[in-house]
């Protein structure tokens, strides 16, 4: 598969329709876990998460003011010295020590899309057919001075019907999509994310081959839900078929660069190389992969970060969705 065949879909949007020439509906899918800064000691902004400026560029910026006596004392951790921002947060109160700035921490909305045309894989059919995913997610960045580190939780995932069959996306198989760290720079108000790889149904830092179709006994494969199957496991719902499951595994490289405008939201097209198998299946019919191509006219992916004044949990984005980002979750039908 070439470069420009696996840059369909990238990881924040998952495994989505492409997998296997199916379409989803939101109906039936899961929502994920809350972000785990939501519990977190050390996941409250420096403005307590109320200033619902605190993301616009015109605004001072949070590492720019002196502590009160009253945030010196709160933010200093008995066992101070030795967290990184890197670890998930756990030196944000350190930093305020020693003549260091103070972290400025933000949260955002986010929606990211991929749009593609597919190919029904199966011998009853060629038709080419558009589809698009969009992922809702929350997003939390700690900015140091220029450098940051982003953390993105998956809420919700929809992606539209097409070839006869609908795919959900099981709460186990948004839980299993790791939540990693990943670096961020910025100058002025363009944000930057170099290339980050990005996993899901495969061992953390695998960078050999990826399996074959229906190679389910491959040794990079983890059971990442927890279901005794390898890889993640989707539903989906095929006409004359009816439901059944499906296996897969997800390598992605992501990079983008965007701004933030004036309200504090940012806008971003990222460029998305990646690799995908579908391993195994419930009916072995299912074990195909999907021929994919690009959209004339339309990226092939959007990412847009919307402000939020604080931490929220993924019930109460899914909920609020129209609120939050502008748009109605899930999306509408076309």
């Amino acid at each position: 598969m070439s470069a420009a065949s696996r840059g369909r879909r990238g990881a924040y949007l998952l495994l989505a329709t492409a997998l296997a020439g199916c379409g989803g509906d939101v109906a039936g899918s899961g929502l994920g876990p809350d972000p785990f800064w939501l519990d977190s000691d050390d996941a409250t902004p420096a403005d307590g998460g109320g200033d619902a400026n605190a993301n616009r560029v015109d605004a001072t910026p949070t590492d720019s003011l002196e502590a009160t006596p009253e945030d010196q004392d709160a933010a200093t951790p008995a066992d101070s010295g030795d967290a990184t921002l890197a670890d998930g947060g756990g030196g944000m109160a350190d930093a305020a020590q020693d003549g260091q700035a103070q972290p400025q921490e933000l949260h955002f909305a986010a929606l990211l899309t991929s749009t593609e045309q597919t190919q029904d894989p199966s011998p009853f059919g060629d038709a080419w057919v558009e589809q698009t995913t969009t992922t809702l997610a929350l997003v939390r960045v700690v900015w140091q001075g220029d450098v940051g580190t982003r953390w993105i939780q998956t809420c919700a995932l929809h992606t539209t019907v097409a070839h006869g069959a609908k795919l959900t996306y099981p709460a186990a198989f948004l839980a299993a999509v790791p939540v990693e760290p990943a670096p961020l720079s910025r100058t002025g108000s363009q944000w930057s994310q170099p290339e980050v790889v990005e996993v899901v149904g495969l061992k953390s830092g695998y960078a050999g081959a990826m399996p074959k179709t229906g190679e389910a006994k491959h040794a990079a494969l983890v059971d990442a839900d927890g279901d005794d199957h390898p890889g993640v496991t989707l539903d989906v719902n095929v006409q004359l078929l009816g439901s059944n499951s499906l296996y897969v595994a997800q390598r992605a490289r992501i990079t983008w660069s965007g701004a933030i405008d004036g309200s504090g939201a940012l806008y971003a097209e990222p460029t998305v190389l990646q690799e995908r198998s579908v391993v195994g299946a419930s009916l072995s019919l299912l074990v195909a992969d999907t021929p994919s191509k690009a959209v004339a006219g339309k990226p092939a992916h959007t990412l847009r970060w919307l402000p939020l004044p604080g931490p929220i949990g993924c019930a109460a984005l899914v909920t609020e969705a129209k609120a939050r980002t502008g748009a109605p979750w899930p999306p509408p039908s076309k």
